[in-house]
Order: C-alpha cells, then sequence, then structure tokens
C-alpha cells in the first residue's frame, strides 16, 4: 500500500509542477502583451513630422526608421494622417457558404470602414443554398465598394471550398480593377482575407494597416474577441484558447528564423506583393487548414508576419450551437495536428492525466489523507493535487475574463478538455471512414496531403 501512495505523489508532484509551468511560462504571459489598442488607432503617427507620408511608407525603409524615431519622441503629440494624404488601398476578400444570418451585419462593417485609404470588398457567396443570394442582392444597391461573386460549380480536383472561392475572388478583384484603372483608380497594395462572419469594429483596418507600418511587417493577423450563444460553445472553446495562450508563442510564430505561424482565417492582411509571390491560394489549394498554411507558405518565403490579438477591434461568435461547433472541430482537430496518429495519442494521455484527472487527484488525495492523517505522504499527495487544480482554475479564471464570463466557467478545464477529447476522437475516425463533412461539403484527407 505504502508504495502505491509513493507513486502517487510523485505522479501528482509532475502534474503540479506541469500546471505551474505553464502558470508561469513566457509564452503565456507574453502572448496577451501582443494587442492592439482601440483607443489608440490614428495616433501614431506625429502630425508634425518629416516623414514621406505615400503607399510608399510600407517599402520604405527609411520611412519606417523615421516612424519609429516619431513613435520614440514620447513628448510630441501625435495624430492622423496630415494634409489630406492616404493609405495604401486595400482589397478585402471575404468567402462565405451559408452565412445569410451575418453578412446583412458583416458586409456593411467592411464597406463603412473609417480607413484613410482607398477600400474595395469582395463578398464571396460559396455556393450557399441559403437566403445568402436574397441579402447580397440588397447590399450591391447600398454599398458601391462592394463587388459580389457567386462562386457555383464543382471544385476542381486537389481544391477544397474556401481557397477555390478566394481564388476566384481574386480574379474577380483583377477584373473589377481592370476596369477601376481606366478611370485612373490604382489597385489595391493589399490584400486583407477575413471570414464572413467576423464582425468589424469601424476602426479595425485603420489599426491593422497602422500596425504593420509600425512593424515593417508583410503579414498581419489578428485573432477576434470570441462571443458565445450557449453554454456548451464556451466550455469547448475557452480551452481552445487556453491553448492558444500556452502551446503557441506568438513571439516564435514573428521569429523569422522558426518556419511556422499562427495566422487566422478571422483576419490576414498581406503586402499584394508577397502573396502573389507565392502564387496566392494556389499554394495551399487543397489545405483544410488553409489560414494557418497561408501565414507558413509566406514566412517560408521571407515575409515578415506580426500577430495580435484584435482588442475587441474583431468579434465572432465561431459556431452556431452545439452540433455546427462538432461539425466545425471533427472538421479540424485531427487536421490541426497534421494527422499524425502519434501526436493524437501524445495529446489523449497529457490531456487525460493532465488535465481531466485533477479533480479526481484531489478526491484522491482527501480520501488517503482521511486513512492516514499522520501520514506525511498523504499530505504531500494532498498538497500536490489541490495546487494542480488550483493553478488550473487559474489560467482558466484568466482567460474567461477576457470574454467576460461568469466566474465559475474558471472550473471547467477538465470538462471541456473530455468533450474536446470525444471531437478528436470523432474527427480521426471520420477521417479514417469517409472524410468530415462541414457546411454540406465532405472534407477527405487525400485531398489535403
Amino acid at each position: 500500500m505504502n508504495w502505491m501512495i509513493y507513486v502517487y505523489v510523485v505522479a501528482m508532484a509532475g502534474v503540479c509542477g506541469l500546471w505551474t509551468y505553464f502558470n508561469f511560462s513566457r509564452t503565456y504571459r507574453s502572448n496577451l502583451k501582443h494587442r492592439l489598442d482601440p483607443d489608440k488607432v490614428g495616433e501614431w503617427l506625429n502630425t508634425s513630422s518629416s516623414c514621406p507620408i505615400t503607399s510608399d511608407v510600407l517599402v520604405n525603409k527609411e520611412t519606417a526608421q523615421c516612424i519609429t524615431q516619431t513613435k520614440n519622441n514620447e513628448h510630441k503629440k501625435l495624430g492622423r494622417l496630415p494634409g489630406g494624404m492616404k493609405l495604401p488601398g486595400v482589397a478585402v476578400l471575404s468567402p462565405g457558404r451559408n452565412e445569410g444570418n451575418h453578412i446583412g451585419k458583416t458586409m456593411p462593417a467592411l464597406c463603412e470602414q473609417k480607413y484613410d485609404g482607398q477600400l474595395r470588398v469582395v463578398f464571396i457567396d460559396d455556393d450557399s443554398d441559403d437566403h445568402t443570394e436574397t441579402v447580397c442582392a440588397e447590399l450591391i444597391e447600398e454599398h458601391k465598394n462592394l463587388t459580389i461573386l457567386r462562386n457555383q460549380g464543382d471544385l476542381p480536383r486537389g481544391w477544397v471550398g474556401k481557397c477555390w472561392a478566394l481564388a476566384r475572388g481574386y480574379e474577380k478583384l483583377k477584373e473589377v480593377e481592370t476596369e477601376a484603372s481606366k478611370r485612373g483608380i490604382e489597385s489595391a497594395e493589399l490584400i486583407c482575407f477575413t471570414d464572413a462572419d467576423i464582425h468589424w469594429k469601424n476602426q479595425c483596418l485603420q489599426g491593422a494597416v497602422e500596425h504593420m507600418m509600425r512593424n515593417d511587417a508583410d503579414v498581419v493577423a489578428l485573432f477576434p474577441t470570441l462571443k458565445f450563444g450557449s453554454t456548451s460553445e464556451a466550455i469547448v472553446q475557452l480551452q481552445l484558447m487556453l491553448a492558444l495562450g500556452v502551446f503557441y508563442p506568438f513571439d516564435k510564430a514573428m521569429d523569422p528564423k522558426h518556419p511556422d505561424t499562427l495566422t487566422t482565417g478571422a483576419f490576414i492582411l498581406v503586402k499584394r506583393e508577397w502573396y502573389d509571390r507565392i502564387g496566392g491560394h494556389n499554394a495551399v489549394k487543397g489545405e483544410v487548414l488553409d489560414d494557418i498554411r497561408l501565414g507558413i507558405t509566406l514566412k517560408t518565403a521571407g515575409a515578415k508576419v506580426q500577430i495580435a490579438m484584435s482588442g475587441g477591434l474583431l468579434w465572432c461568435r465561431m459556431y452556431e450551437g452545439w452540433w455546427d461547433m462538432w461539425e466545425g472541430l471533427t472538421k479540424n482537430a485531427f487536421a490541426g495536428l497534421k494527422y499524425s496518429y502519434l501526436r493524437a495519442i501524445g495529446l489523449f494521455g497529457l490531456t487525460i492525466f493532465g488535465t481531466v484527472l485533477v479533480p479526481v487527484y484531489v478526491i484522491i488525495s482527501l480520501m488517503l489523507l482521511s486513512m492516514n492523517l499522520g501520514s506525511w505522504w498523504a499530505w504531500c499527495g494532498s498538497i500536490l493535487a489541490s495546487g494542480a487544480w488550483l493553478f488550473q482554475t487559474r489560467m482558466m479564471n484568466a482567460i474567461r475574463k477576457m470574454v467576460t464570463l461568469n466566474g465559475w466557467y474558471a472550473l471547467t478545464m477538465p470538462i471541456g478538455c473530455g468533450i474536446y477529447l470525444i471531437i478528436l476522437s470523432a474527427s480521426i475516425w471520420h477521417n479514417q471512414f469517409g472524410g468530415n463533412i462541414w457546411k454540406g461539403r465532405r472534407y477527405v484527407r487525400p485531398a489535403v496531403s
């Protein structure tokens, strides 16, 4: 009996050590620092500066250095662009399938951005079978900078739906720009990709372009604030937010020496020259996680990537209820592990023994303590198990505060992680036997090799 208690205490020391490391890891703390401040959008450039404010600001190293010097002169008053100068033109490409309930609000927000430059929006209706087409007919009459493309027909071999929609949307953009050039209107220098269910605040684009200029970046990816319509959505997606904060260091994702990065379909702003250089979405045409692969492809080609939390400038409800979340996550869960069974086994083991069973360890410790009141080992096991649960709850509490949820959500990590393992199991099963379904389309592994 004693040796079992000794082994148990050693295991508790490992679990507690794991959560102690997560709580004080540099990744967790540094990721929270990378965010845009909505209150400072448009206030970073000195109006009295002699910096040349032209579209060349995006590629001119001398200008970037001048901007940095201006930023460091804290005694000077900062303001918006002087003399009616304009920021580089931006074209926003937004694909959507069966998003009729969203685009009535999201598309006007895109078209009406408070942006000091030319803005064009292309919405790609990806063969929707809901009321999207009706909503599009109303939107096109109200917004002159909006172009709508109805993407119908079978997918070409080797393409996934969203990538094909964006490739078609880009070709449509070039057609529109060719006609506009006859009227002296220049083509966009920046391309922005955003999902059709993402809600933009009116300063979002301005803030992102300023962030790109300030950091002399070629790519900017923003993470939206999540909102939830049900308890199940919140419990599961909070675990994804925590995993992002613990396992995906933004500093490493932005480090040119590191091959991987972390871009999201909610918002990717890229210099057009770099997008053309990699061949557009043709470079990632078969990828289920096309947003991440697009960022990795751009970074591998030499583009400088910047990643940040949107600071409330973007928000979305990722899924509409339990079954919508089930479909979406089963599509992505195994793909997120790069279809590796070894990674899946490792994740199962770490999640079950290091997360899901932590409350059970506390109960077992209390039982051992009641049977061995004078046992030093029993006290150690109880303290370590309680410490692991405390640190686990502390991290979840920080995440739930970010999305302003009730305090009891801080206790939901074991439940949420357990549910996610069920979703991952289904993702692996469906991938092995027929593929995963998302919005009426089947995603199979051979198409995304």
